[in-house]
């Protein structure tokens, strides 16, 4: 017989299954219909959230080539999504920022990502909400204690599970 804290992190992998692939599925479906990448996806989630961006500091994030980060950079500009701009004191650099287009895509996208919540929310009825929040609370207050993985760690996370060919 299982003891309950096995039984908890069975239950817990699983719940953790079920929101990645719920949440990345609406994330890949949303970037595919605006005909972006999910490299490109994270960049103006970075510029968004580090407000600029050289080629070369987001080549270390993506753990992929200049050329290859500048490609990804050039669609965004030619769509408006982010601005390249150099630097006054130092014109050979060039820095990249997100604009309001990124912006507003961005936001759409984090609403693309959770739109399934409210069906599931909208399964459960009020009484058995009132029961389940406590726990959630504690659950999330655990995790509040946790330390906080690197932005970048979370990337390439993201890749190890992509090439052990979990679903998405």
């Amino acid at each position: 017989m299982q003891n309950s804290r096995e039984e908890l992190k069975e239950n817990l992998q699983e719940l953790g299954h079920y929101l990645m692939h719920r949440s990345m599925a609406g994330y890949f479906q949303f970037a595919r219909k605006h005909n972006l990448s999910y490299s490109q996806m994270f960049i103006l989630g970075r510029l968004n959230k580090e407000g600029r961006a050289s080629v070369s500091e987001l080549s270390s994030m993506l753990d992929i080539s200049n050329s290859a980060v500048s490609q990804l950079l050039d669609k965004l500009v030619q769509s408006g999504y982010i601005e390249r701009r150099e630097d006054r004191e130092d014109r050979r650099k060039k820095y990249h920022y997100i604009s309001g287009k990124g912006e507003k895509v961005l936001k759409l996208s984090i609403i693309a990502r959770s739109s399934w919540m409210e069906d599931l929310v909208g399964k459960i009825s009020e009484e058995e909400a009132a029961g389940l929040l406590p726990c959630l609370q504690k659950i999330v207050g655990r995790f509040s204690e946790m330390e906080p993985l690197e932005p970048h760690h979370r990337h390439h996370l993201h890749h190890q599970k992509k090439n052990f060919g979990e679903e998405e």
